[in-house]
């Protein structure tokens, strides 16, 4: 059995591709989720300042 290895090379090249751009997209839905959860937070934290009275 030969081991050819342009294709070892190619495919191993193509499943880096595709880890990277999995990796890409999942670092993309973790920043979205965070500013979202931040802005949750944000709008939370005035609800609460303005019911205790702190902002007007």
């Amino acid at each position: 059995m030969k081991f050819s290895t342009p294709d070892f090379m190619h495919c191993s090249r193509r499943t880096l591709m595709l880890f990277v751009l999995s990796a890409n997209v999942v670092g993309w839905i973790v920043i979205i989720a965070l500013i979202w959860a931040g802005c949750e937070f944000a709008q939370w934290a005035l609800e609460y300042l303005r019911s205790s009275g702190v902002l007007a």
